[in-house]
């Protein structure tokens, strides 16, 4: 695109984002080449001024650079635009020529006159797939001098990619702005109807560029401005949350400093919204406290696929508590109600409401996003699995050296999460003998999440599994065996008969990469004692994996799962898991009600002796110190099953442990625990913990 200016007149161009349907990031090159400045160049216009240029109210230097990236679009879908506010105050008229490189449109007029605006729209074709990339620049072709330009960029992806729906079916409040109403049955019987649409413009909060820069301790790093004009990341105003319990539980909007009160886009308190009505509703987080929302949707194939179609690949994360599924109350033996891990739902430790704390830091974390990768996981239903992959990411537990675990690690796989760290109200119910082993700083956790939601400048790939076949005894499985408990498409669960080796193959093949990079697969068995008993092959440079279990009547009864990712550019998927259970003798599949496996062992699925910590201070849980002078005590676990252990620690409290003795040195007064977690390898695990008292 080029421009002429005739005679006296000055061009001011201001730039204004305007996400037509969505929005995407400019690079804009100001400065000259060729023809030096108007006055001293005779072929110039007489009194032709350097062209200003405002960026979102901001006036651009000569010669610096911006970005104008368009984002991702699909083939025949939207095309993301910007428009540009051109301006001729002059008394001359002006020329406009435009020049636009292939696989991109715009719009302009021919010429302006004095005093006049217009509006010059920018966008990407979405005729064909793959990646866009153009230059224009405004000039003046008089002198031969270029004003600024434009690096355009963009993909337009081949198809719509969700392995549950073959078009979107779910509100995009970024896409279609028009207001919805819900009526639903509060707590206490009464209708309600609420009307939800994105919060005005001028009122929205996003996060600023210092907040992203802060570090911890405290809460700096959360700071917000309302209506920049250049946001720093994605925000909140085009997300939704809402309780699927008639109010019994209800997501908050508040942490620390942070309130996104009025900035969501639907907020849904009361009535429970059918399928269908959560779609509508653009709803990406709910809470569901009613019973039966633990292992029962885990242990039943189609609960499993209905929560995979209605939330997971249909952006929402579905929350619900494990309440009895999952307790930590008996000091000798672990045990709980699942047999396998998962990762298509979002279950807390604990009872009604417990989950609504981990929802809201998955909430926080996603506005701070970039905008592009946001709306492009999105637009395709795949946000949530990216959502729940941060959370166990970000779990700040460390080893014994204080190095931090890998995302393949036990510790950030388990079948529920106690939702905020530091609460102890669900401990004192659910977890009473094994507090250390749930709890984790809270806002290290929140504060972790951030800056991997941060650092998605590229959407992350979504992890895929298909079942392709099962073998015992030299007889292959139909897959509609009832041995197969679970076949979605995140997680398998097979029960083989007793006695006999079982080998499972799957194949990773259609996960996602909404960028179309090269994927690539890795496996690793989760419990590392359960290793003996599990092998783990991948058949070439395939996406298939072949796992053979074989029994190990020394293992302890449970759950044996390998998780299985994809990985591009740095960037793991959702985790997968094929789960293997070798049923006990007797067994009772008894998946859609709680039980107590002391009071009723045929129905266990997971029944592990606890490892036993101690530590050189006896039964005291304190100890004292002094500023400046090393203190120690030793640490030891083992395994009643005799198992190897190993021990893990917090992030934050800091101090050294080399084999069994732990030392701390104290920098100042005060009160701080030293916190310690054993795992047996198989599944079990104890803690302890000591407070450290510097008078």
């Amino acid at each position: 695109m080029s421009l002429a200016c005739v005679h006296e007149s000055t061009t001011v161009v201001r730039m204004r984002g305007l996400p037509v349907v969505a929005c995407w990031f400019a690079i804009v090159g100001c400065g000259s080449s060729g023809g030096g400045d108007d006055a001293g160049d005779p072929d110039a216009p007489p009194g032709v001024a350097d062209v200003r240029v405002v960026l979102g109210g901001d006036e651009l230097a000569p010669e610096t650079e911006r970005a104008l990236e368009l984002g991702s679009t699909r083939v025949d879908g939207f095309h993301p635009a910007y428009e540009l506010t051109v301006e001729n105050p002059g008394t001359a008229e002006l020329a406009l020529e435009l020049v636009i490189p292939e696989g991109f449109l715009a719009s302009a007029p021919e010429t302006l006159a004095p005093g006049a605006t217009a509006t010059l729209t920018l966008a990407m074709a979405s005729e064909t797939g793959g990646m866009k990339q153009g230059r224009v620049e405004l000039r003046t072709p008089v002198a031969g001098k270029t004003y600024f330009a434009f690096a355009l960029t963009g993909n337009v992806v081949d198809a719509f990619d969700n392995p549950m729906w073959t078009t979107p079916s779910w509100k995009l409040w970024f896409e279609d702005p028009a207001a919805v109403s819900y009526t639903g049955v509060d707590q206490a019987g009464t209708s309600q109807t609420v009307e939800s649409a994105p919060p005005a413009e001028a009122t929205r909060k996003f996060p600023t560029v210092a907040a992203l820069a802060a570090t911890l301790p405290g809460t700096a790093w959360l700071g917000t401005e309302v209506a920049p004009a250049t946001p720093a990341a994605a925000g909140w105003w085009d997300d939704g949350v809402g309780t699927m319990d008639r109010g019994h539980s209800v997501i908050p909007l508040s942490f620390g400093s942070l309130n996104l009160g009025s900035q969501l886009s639907a907020r849904v308190t009361f009535g429970s919204p059918s399928s269908t009505q959560l779609r509508g509703l653009g709803l990406n987080y709910t809470s569901e406290s009613y019973s039966g929302r633990g292992h029962a949707i885990t242990r039943f194939d189609y609960a499993a696929q209905e929560t995979e179609r209605t939330w997971f690949f249909g952006n929402a994360v579905r929350g619900s508590p494990s309440y009895l599924s999952y307790v930590d109350t008996d000091a000798e033996h672990v045990a709980d109600n699942y047999d396998g891990l998962f990762a298509q739902s979002y279950q807390s430790f604990g009872r009604s409401s417990s989950e609504v704390h981990g929802l809201l830091k998955m909430l926080i974390a996603g506005g701070y996003m970039p905008r592009a990768t946001k709306e492009l996981l999105k637009r395709h239903g795949l946000y949530a699995p990216a959502m729940i992959t941060l959370f166990r990411q970000a779990l700040p537990w460390v080893a014994a050296d204080g190095s931090p675990l890998p995302y393949e690690h036990e510790l950030r796989h388990r079948p529920a999460y106690l939702s905020n760290g530091d609460l102890n109200s669900y401990l004192d119910e659910f977890g009473p003998v094994n507090k250390g082993y749930h709890q984790y700083p809270n806002t290290q956790h929140l504060y972790d999440m951030v800056q991997g939601a941060e650092a998605l400048t590229t959407a992350p790939p979504t992890g895929l599994i298909e079942l392709i076949g099962v073998e015992q005894a030299g007889t292959a499985w139909q897959l509609t065996d009832p041995r197969i408990k679970v076949n979605a498409e995140t997680f398998v669960t097979v029960w083989p008969d007793r006695g006999q080796p079982v080998t499972v193959r799957v194949d990773l093949g259609e996960s996602i990469d909404l960028e179309d990079g090269d994927l690539d697969f890795t496996a690793d068995v989760v419990y590392p004692n359960q290793a003996s008993a599990l092998r783990v092959e991948r058949e070439g440079k395939t996406a298939i994996f072949r796992i053979t279990a074989t029994p190990d009547p020394t293992l302890p009864l449970g759950r044996m799962p390998v998780l299985l990712q994809a990985h591009v550019r740095g960037l793991r998927s959702n985790p997968l898991f094929v789960n293997i259970y070798f049923p006990q003798e007797g067994q009772i599949d008894a998946a859609g009600g709680y039980f107590n496996v002391t009071s009723d062992p045929k129905q266990a699925v997971f029944w592990n002796a606890r490892p036993v910590i101690t530590t050189s201070l006896g039964a005291a849980t304190n100890v004292d110190g002094q500023v400046g002078a090393p203190l120690s005590f030793t640490v030891t676990c083992t395994d009643p099953e005799g198992y190897p252990t190993a021990i893990y620690r917090r992030s934050d409290e800091g101090g050294t442990l080399a084999g069994d003795t732990y030392t701390r040195t104290p920098t100042a007064r005060g009160t701080s625990n030293a916190t310690f977690i054993c795992s047996d390898g198989t599944g079990a695990y104890s803690s302890t913990q000591i407070t450290i008292t510097v008078p």
